[in-house]
């Protein structure tokens, strides 16, 4: 793939200027290692810290503290990093701390882009001026200035000792690529470091992309394969034999498998709704995702029973974690409560998932929910099984993988007294609580592997208060219509609890999972705000 554009963050600058054409690769090599060696005879005292913050901010700190302390980078409109001196660094970051903004001291081995560096900008400055320099045949936009530079200047050595010294003005060099008309974004780099960035200075639309080649912890060809597939469907000139080996003629086209074997389906489509189950000796619930009861004849269990797919329910498709799409835990939720309204006993005492609901791409999962006899002080235990579709005609030794699964395992009770719903704040947002921004929270999460789809993104805003979160969350405009014959729909319960994933209100908090739910009451049903 060919770019209209390249830009570079700090040492990928080096590389933008080889693949423009400007340095040779030996030429990039010899300035990479130069400026690696050169930086083992330099102290390492020094500090980088990531700040939130403006520049206009932070500069007014500096003032008196130019000689060792400086703006290393600013990457997004309220994001940079500062680099120099431990002492006068620390000392901005906790003021940052008390204001309630992040701050995240940077592992790293020197204070780069700062005053630390200016130990070996002579000996750099001297083997820069041993190379030489072409014509850029991309245009490359400056991180040293955030323009578009011309022809001449980053073909002079002046210009790579001023790069490795100065700030790296990402978010000015993104601005000037939009007003140019670029609106797809590729991070070539070990990483998705740049692509969440690149989001929260440019925008998250439909126009907007921002395409990330590898993705820590994410197989290698399978993330380039899938960022080279999203860059054809917006519209790239992608070079197929120069993606399938590099010779002309690797690439074979092969002919499609013929009619037999292509398995149209021809039944109709169905939907959430159930069909008409008392025909089958069951009772309706007239609920998408537990679709009918059976009262067993000895009286003691109660049988709730279900099928769940991506074909009749599509939104589930929205909830994807590392690759696997899945039941979210508060869909468990929504099961036991409802179950426990239906049996009078609407508190969901304690609810622990052993096992996740695994939505295959094809066909559905059966699902059912056992419902025990009441004990002398009325509560009750609750299973929840599902297998794959087939099990009752599959023989063998299939018939045998197909069994049923216990997915999770709790206790229902009835009401707990007369109490209601806890008592709302008397004010809100919450006195003394500050705001956490969510530009690009999706996009955090999704590098997390939590990839949420349209339905599940109903998290509005967020504000962070003394060790407590609050939260505005909906649903969105697709699923309030059928919100109403839910008892709380499951995305948004789940949308709730997006500020505790890692990325969101709290960039160092652990990734999780709800597991374990205790004491779980639902007093208004069919709410699409919370």
């Amino acid at each position: 793939i060919t770019p209209d554009y390249l830009t570079g963050h700090s040492i990928g600058e080096l590389a933008a200027a080889h693949i423009s054409g400007i340095l040779t690769l030996q030429d990039a090599c010899t300035l990479v290692t130069a400026r690696a060696r050169l930086m083992q005879n330099l102290p390492t005292t020094g500090t980088m810290i990531a700040l939130q913050a403006t520049e206009e901010e932070i500069l007014p700190h500096l003032t008196g503290h130019e000689h060792h302390l400086t703006i290393a980078a600013i990457n997004s409109p309220t994001s940079l990093v500062i680099s120099g001196n431990q002492t006068a660094a620390n000392h901005i970051a906790a003021k940052l701390t008390e204001q309630g903004r992040k701050t995240k001291t940077l592992t790293v081995s020197h204070a780069f882009h700062s005053p630390h560096m200016d130990g070996m900008l002579h000996d750099f400055h001297h083997t820069a001026a041993q190379l030489t320099y072409h014509q850029p045949t991309i245009p490359i936009v400056s991180t040293l200035t955030g323009n578009l530079a011309t022809h001449n200047d980053l073909r002079t050595p002046t210009y790579w000792t001023d790069q490795l010294r100065h700030t790296v003005r990402y978010t000015q060099a993104l601005h000037t690529l939009h007003t140019a008309g670029v609106t797809t974004y590729t991070e070539i780099g070990p990483d998705a470091t740049l692509t969440p960035l690149t989001t929260n200075t440019i925008g998250d639309t439909d126009d907007i992309a921002a395409i990330a080649t590898l993705r820590a912890g994410r197989p290698e060809p399978r993330q380039v394969l899938a960022a080279v597939g999203e860059l054809y469907a917006r519209g790239r000139r992608v070079d197929w034999d120069a993606f399938f080996g590099g010779r002309p003629g690797r690439s074979v086209s092969v002919d499609l498998p013929t009619y037999a074997f292509q398995r149209d389906r021809y039944w109709l489509d169905v939907t959430e709704a159930a069909a008409d189950a008392s025909g089958l000796g069951l009772t309706p619930t007239d609920h998408p995702i537990l679709g009918a009861t059976l009262d067993l004849a000895d009286g003691e269990q109660t049988v709730f029973t279900s099928r769940l797919s991506l074909r009749t329910h599509p939104w589930l498709a929205d909830h994807t974690v590392a690759g696997t799409t899945l039941l979210p835990g508060t869909g468990f939720v929504e099961l036991a409560v409802l179950a426990g309204q239906r049996l009078g006993c609407p508190r969901v005492e304690e609810l622990t998932l052993s096992a996740p609901l695994v939505l295959p791409e094809r066909d559905g999962v059966r699902v059912q929910l056992v419902v025990g006899e009441s004990d002398g002080a009325g509560r009750r235990a609750v299973d929840v099984y599902a297998r794959p579709d087939g099990g009752d005609e599959t023989p063998g030794a299939v018939a045998e993988a197909r069994q049923w699964t216990a997915l999770a395992k709790g206790v229902l009770a009835p009401a707990a007294g007369t109490g209601t719903a806890a008592d709302g704040l008397p004010v809100w947002p919450p006195t003394g609580a500050s705001e956490v921004p969510l530009d690009g929270a999706y996009d955090r999460l999704a590098v997390q592997e939590y990839e949420y789809g349209p339905a599940f993104r109903g998290l509005r805003r967020v504000w962070r208060g003394d060790g407590e979160i609050y939260a505005e969350v909906a649903l969105p405009e697709e699923q309030r219509a059928g919100a109403g014959r839910y008892v709380l729909h499951p995305a948004l319960l789940d949308a709730a609890l997006h500020p505790l994933l890692p990325g969101v209100a709290d960039q160092d908090r652990a990734a999780l999972l709800p597991f374990a739910w205790s004491g779980v009451t639902v007093h208004a049903t069919g709410a699409s705000v919370l």
